[in-house]
């Protein structure tokens, strides 16, 4: 059955959380070149479509982003990326099936509050998890860019 035509609206320049998980929370990041893969297409179509990347974080089940929009909204960013990687991951792997548990979602982000809340549940999501002791300990998120001055090209 075809997927139903979404009708929301994203505004340029307006904050969003996005997030997707692997299909019935299956791992999507197996490794570090899974990981590497994934932000080298995310970097691409970020720069293509000119959207700004406030926070982030892969997890090997899902991913969580937030950002602010360009002109040309988010879909055609977030079904570049998402497009990209199945590619790679099924030939990769050897893959059968798809990878996502449906469309990416977005969240809108109404106030500067909840922007620094949504900011911090996504930097300590590894903490969480049990995948690391401290957000700084995570290599995939934004935290160490944020907060401790690393270079990292996807919030610049």
């Amino acid at each position: 059955m075809p997927s139903r035509p979404r009708h929301k609206v994203v505004l340029p320049g307006y904050c969003y959380h996005a997030y997707a998980r692997g299909n019935n929370k299956r791992k999507v990041f197996r490794d570090d070149d899974d990981y590497r893969t994934y932000m080298s297409f995310f970097l691409e179509a970020k720069e293509m479509f000119n959207i700004k990347i406030l926070f982030y974080c892969l997890m090997p089940n899902h991913l969580h982003f937030i950002f602010a929009a360009g002109k040309q909204g988010i879909s055609k960013f977030l079904h570049r990326v998402q497009m990209l990687y199945t590619r790679y991951f099924v030939k990769k792997y050897d893959y059968v099936g798809t990878i996502w548990q449906g469309r990416p979602k977005t969240k809108p982000i109404e106030s500067e509050e909840y922007l620094l809340a949504c900011g911090q549940y996504i930097e300590n999501n590894p903490v969480r998890a049990g995948l690391a002791r401290r957000p700084k300990d995570w290599p995939h998120s934004s935290y160490r860019a944020r907060c401790l001055g690393s270079n990292d090209r996807v919030l610049t």
